[in-house]
This record gives structure tokens, C-alpha cells and sequence, in this order.
């Protein structure tokens, strides 16, 4: 199975391997049996890289996977993970949520208050810190089950789905509300979204509330306030 892990960051090439996480962690554990393509000093929005990305790798790889640059991947087997997950699902991540509300804002969030999603409805695991062991490690929900959202933070596709779907990103949104979107997107189109085991550690704690953040909220709102919910996954 080829795979290619897709990841945008602001900083130059060996800025960012010598100082991202992702970078970093990325060339010592399994950069011989996973190409990077790598967006250095980008200002672009996700959105629009990743849709970049699908184009540049759909004739050569199996699974596409968009990640942050502030990622460890703290196990050296995360790659057989993920291609487990994509035997049982068609995009997987490491974290997500059940039955979103009309106008749920993140995974985790129901609204722009931060209202936390209910700890029934989440799935999976996460750590967040800046060096190991983890300051903290937020075990949410069980693993290697269906959802309706995933956290954007690591989002792996099996391209042949993307490709029969015609599913890309909404360029609409760049830095915030590209990942909602886009599951919510792939929902309707009748794609299995779920959470699958991987050991990965979150340096960033995300911009939720940014001036930014609430421009992205006003047109993913104006989008899917007008559509349905998709049926949830669970």
C-alpha cells in the first residue's frame, strides 16, 4: 500500500525538520516507507493544499494523509496502524465525535461557547505536550469505531474513495472548519468516517475563538445550515 503524508507548515524545508514535530519525528520512524509531500513556508489554506495534494498523488498512492506539523508520532508502528484502519474504513483520524447537532462547530465542540461535545458521543485518544511523556493524554473513547467527525489534526484517505466520490475539501474555508466540513461532506456522499489507534502527540491546542475562527464559522454555518445533518455513523 503507498502512502503519502501530506503536511503545509509556514516555516522554510530544514526549518522544519529541524524544529516541527512532525519534521522531526517523521524522519526517525518511518520516512523509508512513507513519502512526504511537503508545503514549506505556506501561507495558502488547507483547504486548497490538500485539494493540491489529491491531484498530485491520485494516479501513484493508496492512502492520503493530512497532518499537522506539530505532531509526534511517538510510535514507530503508526503507519501499519493507519493501514489497518483504512481496511475498515474509508477516512480515519485519531479522535472524533457521534451525532453532530445542527451547526456543531468542531468534533468537539457543539457551539462557539466551547460547549464540550457529551463524553458518550466521543471517540478515541490523543496526547497534547510539548515534550515526552506527554502532559497530558486524553483518552476520550473506545478506538476502531465509526464517527461522524474527526479531529483535522491527522485525517487519513483511502484515495479510491476520494476519487469515486469526487470528494476535496471546500476551499471556502482555510486554516479553521476545513476538517467539519469535510467530514460532514464525505458523510453525504456516503463515505465510513472512524477513530483508529494511533499513538500520535498534539503540540497545539488549536485557535478556537480566533477573529479568523469566527469568519470560517459564518460560512460553514451559511453552508450547512441549509442542508442537512448527514445520518449519523452511530
Amino acid at each position: 500500500m503507498r502512502s503519502r503524508l501530506v503536511v503545509a507548515t509556514p516555516v522554510g524545508l530544514d526549518e522544519f525538520y529541524a524544529t516541527k514535530p512532525t519534521g522531526q519525528t517523521f524522519e526517525r520512524s518511518l520516512s523509508d516507507q512513507c513519502d512526504i509531500l511537503l508545503y514549506p513556508s505556506n501561507t495558502a489554506g488547507l483547504s486548497r493544499v490538500y485539494n493540491d495534494a489529491i491531484e498530485r498523488s491520485k494516479d501513484e498512492y493508496d492512502t492520503l494523509i493530512f497532518c499537522h506539523d506539530d505532531v509526534f508520532f511517538v510510535d514507530h508502528h503508526w503507519l501499519g496502524h493507519c493501514h489497518d484502519g483504512m481496511q475498515a474504513f474509508d477516512i480515519i483520524g485519531v479522535a472524533g465525535s457521534v451525532r453532530p447537532v445542527p451547526g456543531q462547530v468542531a468534533w468537539c465542540f457543539e457551539d462557539e461557547h466551547g460547549t464540550r461535545v457529551d463524553k458518550e458521543k466521543m471517540a478515541g485518544s490523543i496526547a497534547h505536550g510539548t515534550s515526552w511523556p506527554p502532559k497530558r493524554v486524553n483518552r476520550l473513547g473506545p478506538s476502531r469505531i465509526p464517527v461522524d467527525l474527526i479531529d483535522g489534526v491527522f485525517v487519513a484517505c483511502r484515495m479510491s474513495a476520494l476519487i469515486e466520490r469526487n470528494l476535496r475539501f471546500d476551499e471556502r474555508f482555510d486554516f479553521h472548519f476545513y476538517d467539519v466540513d469535510f467530514c460532514l461532506a464525505a458523510r453525504q456522499a456516503g463515505l465510513t468516517l472512524g477513530v483508529w489507534d494511533i499513538a500520535l502527540m498534539h503540540e497545539s491546542r488549536g485557535q478556537f475563538g480566533t477573529e479568523s475562527w469566527h469568519l470560517n464559522r459564518l460560512k460553514y454555518l451559511q453552508k450547512w445550515n441549509s442542508s442537512p445533518v448527514p445520518q449519523s455513523a452511530a
